[in-house]
């Protein structure tokens, strides 16, 4: 809303744009002096009487009259009210005419207006302040701007700008033309801005960022204050790009310089990190961010902006966090590896406890067990004389009675032979002789031949690599492959109905490995309950010894077990 008026005091100097605006306002043509050394000159209608005025301190104007003046103004000021609000006051400030606009705008009545009627649109508080405007142009008669806050006619109070000039009748100062534009929502937009502005410089100076502005075509950098906390507070501002990349650090200077002209190419943003040597020597992390924002006709880029940031205490913060994962990362590995280790040792002294167990067992079985039944069978056989000796006579009568006598002792010679050798097999199985008496090589030749004999399933045994070395080996590397072999033959013997297997021992350089193969049912192995087929036992016995145990099969296609121990 623009208000056009005249009043004893001035409310704002008329600026050629205004004076543009009102000439074809009131029909008038702007009459414009363009003669060097003086200011330019326009047009005032009121009441049917011309005006000539021209602008500054001791503007003069005088009447004459103009065939305009018998149109109709007050209808084309009604036209234009929204804009324009035409008013007059005498010097004291009172209304002395008729006024257009200013109803529509305040919503005030011409009566209620009259002398200082006006006056209670205005702001209370903004009375004192332009009543002190109003004397002092009074009283320099010069013309002047202001601001105040005026009622509107929905009750809220608008910032409106005034701007006046004096305009004097046959040397007099007579009277004020102005114009007052509600700039209510200009100043709320400024003010929004100001504050924007206020936040964004705050936050640039909180966070040490850097604004800078390249003109591509001349080669000229701008920066604000903020540049200093990456290139130190007493270096010099880089004016040109060279004087930007001879700060950046010799190792990062090429890369970056490649990959900033590299986003001239693009309207993306560029986003880099790199070292900066201050002027004392001191290195700090930079990143800058930025994109190119103008380009000519060409497509060429000719200004870039963006921002620049130290990032030390990051990047400080980031090689403290990586050296702590590193250091968490070794301690957990290192935690993982004592646990490992101490599984380990438990794992060996269990199997070794399991297998003195299986030792002593063995012993007492083929010794003491073995002795009772050798006494047993001694005495049964002294029985068996004794009575085939005292019962001569009775059998000589009684052929049948000396035939049940002699099948009864036969009997049980041959139970307690059959157990004899259960016992032994048992006792070997607890702890094979061979195993540690001859080693491995012959523990497992025996087992294998034995197991042949017992299932009746054709079972080879091969040894390979073995040429000119050792064939004995730590007693529990001996122990853990003999009782992983013997569980896959007996998993054979239950589950693979096969007719075939072939063991196969062999030392490939510092490894020991045995191969299990037969050509039975075969399984899935990944559905394979493990502790149904002995895997638990067979994987616990190996990660005592650091081995490794490995099941390829399928359904139908037989089954290849691979244990592999290492010798160091």
């Amino acid at each position: 809303m623009v208000l056009y008026w005249r009043c004893c005091c001035y409310f704002g100097r008329v600026g050629e744009n205004q004076i543009g605006r009102l000439a074809p306002l009131k029909g008038e043509t702007l009459a414009r002096n363009e003669n060097e050394g003086k200011l330019p000159s326009f047009s005032f209608f009121r009441m049917g009487t011309t005006y000539d005025a021209q602008l500054g301190a001791q503007s003069k104007l005088t009447p004459r009259m103009d065939a305009g003046a018998e149109l109709e103004p007050d209808e084309r000021y009604r036209a234009l009210a929204s804009v324009l609000v035409v008013w007059s006051t005498t010097l004291e400030g009172e209304f002395f005419e008729r006024e257009t606009g200013w109803r529509e705008f305040t919503g005030q009545s011409s009566e209620a207006a009259r002398g200082f009627g006006w006056l209670a649109q205005v702001h209370p508080d903004d009375l004192v302040q332009l009543y002190s405007v109003w004397r002092h142009a009074a009283k320099t008669e010069q013309a002047f701007e202001t601001e105040y806050r005026l009622k509107r006619f929905d009750g809220e109070y608008r910032r409106v700008l005034v701007r006046a000039v004096p305009i004097y009748q046959d040397g007099k100062f007579a009277e004020w033309a102005g114009t007052l534009a509600d700039v209510e929502d200009a100043r709320r937009a400024q003010e929004r801005l100001r504050e924007g502005e206020e936040r964004l410089r705050f936050a640039l100076a909180v966070s040490g960022t850097g604004v800078w502005d390249w003109n591509i075509t001349t080669g000229q950098l701008e920066w604000n204050d903020g540049h200093h906390h990456v290139f130190g507070r007493h270096a010099e501002t880089p004016r040109v790009m060279s004087d930007f990349v001879a700060y950046i650090h010799e190792d990062d200077a090429a890369r970056i310089t490649s990959r900033i002209h590299e986003a001239l190419q693009t309207d993306d943003v560029a986003d880099l990190e790199y070292r900066i040597v201050q002027n004392d020597g001191k290195v700090v992390w930079a990143r800058i961010m930025g994109r190119v924002y103008a380009r000519d006709e060409n497509g060429v880029a000719i200004r870039k902006m963006g921002v620049i940031s130290d990032i030390t205490a990051q990047k400080e913060a980031e090689e403290v966090l990586r050296r702590s994962q590193l250091e968490l990362q070794s301690e957990a590995q290192s935690a993982r590896a004592e646990t490992a280790e101490l599984r380990r040792r438990l794992l060996a002294r269990l199997v070794e406890a399991q297998e003195e167990e299986r030792r002593r067992l063995s012993r007492e079985l083929h010794d003491q067990m073995g002795q009772n039944l050798t006494v047993v069978a001694m005495n049964l056989r002294a029985l068996s004389e004794f009575v085939n000796d005292s019962t001569q006579a009775l059998r000589r009568t009684d052929a049948t009675l000396a035939h049940e006598l002699d099948h009864r002792f036969q009997a049980l010679q041959v139970a307690i032979g059959s157990l004899g050798e259960q016992m032994g097999t048992l006792a070997r199985e607890l702890r094979p002789p061979s195993l540690d008496t001859l080693g491995l090589t012959a523990a497992l030749r025996q087992l294998v031949g034995e197991w042949e004999r017992a299932t009746g399933i054709c079972a080879q045994f091969d040894v390979l690599g073995f040429e000119g070395k050792s064939s004995r080996f730590k007693p529990e590397i001996e122990v853990a492959l003999y009782r992983v072999v013997q569980e896959a033959l007996t998993n054979v013997a239950r589950h693979a109905n096969a007719k075939k297997v072939s063991v196969l021992l062999q030392r490939p350089g510092n490894e020991l490995t045995a191969i299990v193969e037969d050509d039975g049912n075969g399984f899935e192995p990944e559905r394979a309950a493990e502790n149904r087929l002995g895997m638990v036992g067979m994987r616990e016995r190996l990660d005592a010894v650091g081995g490794t145990l490995q099941i390829e099969s399928e359904p139908n296609a037989g089954t290849t077990i691979f244990v592999r121990v290492p010798l160091k």
